[in-house]
């Protein structure tokens, strides 16, 4: 892949992948064909993917979300355009890889957080998706999965910090964590008086079948 492009949303979540993926690319020694932006409420793509698909794009990165994301590339596969869509953890939902007609089939996100579907067999996950389903009367998506690890979190580094809770205790009790796993299957996290990222792993997932599926993993980057 030597054309790359991007479509990204015009705020500071979508500017980040847009930078992002400028600085990649010139580590490469490559630079961005074509770029569009787009308002987070935006509906229609047409004319930035015929500008995309004009450029000769053959990988675009995407800093998108969820309707944004769907949209661009329904768009492409309507026209017959297929490249090779690529986008960041966000774009990791099961509302885009379920979405209606399989038009997401064979997206790529790149993510750290390993997600767990509900039919997942093992008794820890099948206790969380029943619990969270009793409460919120849905299936936890991402989003959901994601807020538990970080509550999890929070509250081991709370415990750690004893009955005299303060700021330097709690902060001291994180950079205590090691080794925690959540109950997700995903990479151990470990903190430091100098390490504030729990982990440097990430995962390759694609679209299959309607679902998220890891295609391979880059341990420590």
């Amino acid at each position: 892949v030597k054309v790359v492009c991007d479509i990204y949303q015009d705020t500071d979540y979508g500017r980040e992948i847009h930078e992002a993926t400028q600085d990649q690319l010139k580590v490469q020694g490559l630079t961005l064909a074509a770029s569009s932006a787009h308002k987070p409420s935006a509906t229609d793509f047409a004319a930035a993917v015929a500008k995309l698909k004009k450029a000769n794009c053959e990988a675009i990165m995407m800093g998108t979300i969820i309707r944004d994301t769907i949209l661009p590339v329904s768009t492409g596969k309507k026209s017959g355009w297929m490249p090779i869509w690529v986008g960041p953890v966000g774009i990791m939902d099961t509302l885009v890889a379920s979405a209606k007609g399989g038009v997401t089939e064979g997206l790529y996100s790149m993510t750290s957080f390993e997600f767990a579907y509900p039919d997942d067999k093992r008794a820890v996950v099948q206790k969380f998706v029943a619990d969270y389903k009793a409460r919120v009367g849905k299936n936890p998506n991402q989003a959901a999965q994601l807020g538990y690890v970080a509550a999890d979190l929070t509250f081991q580094a709370i415990k750690g910090a004893g009955r005299n809770l303060t700021t330097d205790s709690f902060v001291a009790a994180m950079e205590g964590i090691s080794g925690y796993q959540d109950i997700f299957g995903g990479s151990k996290l470990s903190f430091g008086a100098k390490k504030r990222q729990g982990s440097n792993d990430a995962f390759l997932v694609q679209v299959e079948n309607g679902r998220w599926a890891r295609k391979s993993g880059i341990r420590g980057y």
